[in-house]
Formats: structure tokens, sequence, C-alpha cells
């Protein structure tokens, strides 16, 4: 009896997980998850314009994390010089 009992101990098992896959002959659908992106209408803001902060010389310094070093950037301008080539890269359907 002790020989038999993982022989039907592991049987009871193989049944126990048959009977889990039944689906019902129901096909299941799934939904892709939508992006984190709003699409509601777009409203001006009378009066809102973009610009830069100062920096803080306390918060804003180079740092490194997980072996990797990062720079703050001290001169903006040079960021809007890169926009627009790299954005013309990503999206070249743009033109």
């Amino acid at each position: 009896m002790r020989k038999q009992l993982p022989v039907i101990c592991v049987a009871a098992g193989i049944v126990l997980l048959a009977a889990c896959t039944n689906d019902g002959g129901q096909q299941q659908t799934t939904v892709a998850p939508q992006p984190a992106v709003c699409n509601g209408p777009t409203v001006e803001i009378s009066g809102a314009e973009p610009h830069y902060e100062p920096l803080n010389p306390t918060a804003n310094q180079d740092y490194q994390r997980d072996g990797k070093s990062y720079k703050i950037v001290q001169d903006p301008s040079a960021l809007a010089r890169l926009a627009w080539p790299l954005f013309m890269m990503r999206n070249p359907a743009v033109i």
C-alpha cells in the first residue's frame, strides 16, 4: 500500500489539473492594455509660455546610479539644437 500511495497521489493531481483546463467551449478574448495617453481635446491656456526653471545648486548635481554616471545639463540651448534632428530620425514620415 505504501508504494501505491504516491502513484494514487500523482494520478489524483493529474485529474485535478486536467479539470482546471476546461474552458466550457468558449473562446477567451484578450484585451490589449490601453496606453497611458490622454486622447481628449486639447485646451489652450492663454498666456502660458514654456520656460526653463533656474538651476537649483543643491538639487541639480551630477550623480551615479547602477554604475552609470549622469550629468545635469547646464546649457539648455544644446537641447533645443538636438531635439529637432532626434525627432526627425524617429519620425521620418512627418515631413
